[in-house]
């Protein structure tokens, strides 16, 4: 990962800038949100979640620890989402989404695939999260798109409840009329 500093046109790798070394950076996707202070949450396709610190120049790692159910349940993040309330949700890459409070730095929820139940994920491997204006995270996996009521968790899988084509949702945006784009391997998808 590298930071651009307009002051003298310069870029830095982020290594370059912390205080400590940080061996195995390995960043798979260029997967990582801002909060309201400037400081960087990155997802890893190998270790977790990265939570650099600007103003302190050091990073923190989140990872899976086995004995603490809190703790980031999967170390493949393909995709990070930071909502207005401050929740971090992860799109793992096979364990589903994780819902992580970024104030007490652990893990509240889990939503995963069942087989059998319509109210799970359709798929465990999240490619795109995004919310709309409704409170609902929009999950795209590799065999369909999700719908997840922030309020009730209540997760509706959209592929098999109304029908929709299975496929790979790479990519789920909101246009300037409150549609969603969802962007599929069939095509593009416009729901309104």
């Amino acid at each position: 990962a590298f930071r651009f500093d307009p002051s003298n046109n310069e870029i830095i790798h982020l290594n370059d800038l912390l205080d400590q070394s940080l061996p195995g950076l390995y960043i798979f996707t260029p997967e990582f949100v801002s909060d309201k202070q400037g400081n960087l949450w990155i997802a890893s396709m190998e270790n977790g979640l990265y939570y650099y610190n600007r103003k302190e120049r050091n990073i923190t790692i989140f990872s899976s620890q086995s004995e603490d159910d809190s703790s980031i349940g999967y170390n493949l993040i393909d995709h990070v989402y930071l909502d207005d309330d401050g929740i971090l949700w992860l799109g793992t890459y096979g364990a589903g989404v994780e819902r992580f409070d970024t104030r007490t730095r652990k893990v509240t929820h889990r939503f995963r695939h069942e087989a059998g139940n319509p109210s799970s994920l359709s798929q465990d491997r999240v490619i795109h999260l995004m919310e709309d204006d409704y409170e609902q995270i929009w999950i795209g996996t590799e065999d369909g798109l999700n719908v997840l009521d922030k309020n009730t968790f209540q997760i509706t899988d959209l592929t098999k409840t109304i029908g929709l084509e299975k496929g790979l949702y790479s990519n789920i945006q909101k246009n300037g009329k409150g549609e969603i784009l969802a962007n599929f391997s069939e095509g593009l998808l416009v729901i309104n």
